[in-house]
């Protein structure tokens, strides 16, 4: 007895052993379900019950198991495939939140839940099997997730929302894949440089807006105007974006610094306006100038991989900063008229 137990310990034991060795053999595993165990607890738990509508202490039992439900199918999903990119992860999780607002628009108010579930566990397990199958990388990712976007704004930006709720869903799942195929030889983009795009599509369009409202407070009401800007500018945003993108390799920290800054800018002069009684107007035009200032600026200050690297290449610019310059302004602070140089520009022939 005692040596039967011994032995089906150790089977148990071995078990577990090869299974949390496998979790290493393929790289990015980790992630992908961590990635996946995060959407099952913050989605799944509370959109199975739903989608299945079930109630009460049913529901209740459910959502605490599917976490682990989810995440054990993620795991089987991952088996399918020899290995697992950034882009694979990315675009399991947009397909899944994707797919959860697209069930919603598909659906009715009987069975909107139920058709959500099945759209988002199909995009999610979908999206990544055909990332795998075409070998896309976090940068494909984040443009299916950026062009599912812009759908979704040209439909309502043309419709004004009096048509169907299902167009609202079939347009940006028609621009999200056919985004795919036109992006898939671009293999050397980053993600920062996918993210940028899409911001610089929002800060064109933005800036023309702002001070248009600036100008005239119901510029927005002339149908043709929104239509066309809306439609327009996005586009020429976006090529803007891509354009600057393939000139350099954007980080994630430079994406996010491009983001940043301008929001920072833009709260500044927000803030001291409204303190010093500035019109909404002059409120407008100075946050529609200073967005594309902030954007392009900031991109224009990056270097080639990050942000803030001492003598890294900026073209044939060079930025060298002072680290100790904090210690210097210490030191020569109670000294009027102390200077504390910050950093040095240099310019090669």
């Amino acid at each position: 007895m005692r040596r039967r137990l011994y032995k089906n310990l150790s089977i148990i034991f071995l078990t577990l052993l090869i299974g949390a060795n496998s979790l290493y053999a393929k790289k990015n595993l980790g992630y992908y379900l961590g990635a996946e165990a995060f959407q099952g607890l913050t989605m799944y738990s509370w959109l199975v019950p739903l989608g299945l509508n079930l109630h009460d202490r049913t529901a209740a039992g459910v959502g605490l198991l599917t976490p682990a439900l989810w995440t054990g199918l993620s795991y089987a999903n991952s088996l399918t495939t020899r290995q697992i990119s950034g882009g694979m992860i990315l675009a399991s999780l947009y397909g899944g939140w994707n797919g959860l607002l697209q069930g919603l628009l598909l659906g009715n108010k009987d069975n909107a839940w139920g058709i959500a579930l099945l759209s988002s566990t199909l995009e999610n397990l979908g999206n990544y099997q055909l990332f795998y199958a075409l070998n896309l990388n976090a940068a494909s990712a984040q443009r299916w997730m950026n062009f599912s976007e812009l759908g979704l704004f040209h439909v309502a930006i043309v419709d004004n929302f009096k048509s169907n709720a299902a167009v609202y869903a079939i347009v940006p799942f028609i621009e999200s894949y056919a985004s795919v195929p036109v992006f898939m030889k671009d293999t050397k983009a980053t993600w920062g440089d996918a993210f940028f795009e899409q911001l610089s599509s929002s800060t064109v369009l933005g800036s023309v807006w702002l001070i248009s409202l600036g100008i005239d407070e119901n510029a927005l009401e002339h149908e043709g105007f929104r239509v066309a800007t809306g439609l327009g500018l996005t586009s020429v945003g976006y090529g803007l974006g891509y354009y600057l993108s393939r000139k350099r390799d954007i980080s994630t920290g430079g994406a996010l610094f491009t983001l940043f800054v301008p929001l920072l800018a833009n709260t500044v002069v927000g803030g001291t306006m409204l303190l010093f009684n500035g019109s909404p107007s002059a409120l407008l035009l100075t946050s529609g100038v200073l967005m594309p200032v902030g954007v392009y600026g900031s991109y224009f200050l990056m270097s080639k991989q990050s942000i803030g690297v001492k003598g890294r290449d900026t073209g044939r610019f060079k930025f060298f900063i002072n680290p100790y310059a904090g210690a210097f302004a210490l030191v020569k602070g109670a000294r009027r008229g102390s200077s504390v140089p910050l950093g040095m520009i240099a310019y090669s022939f």
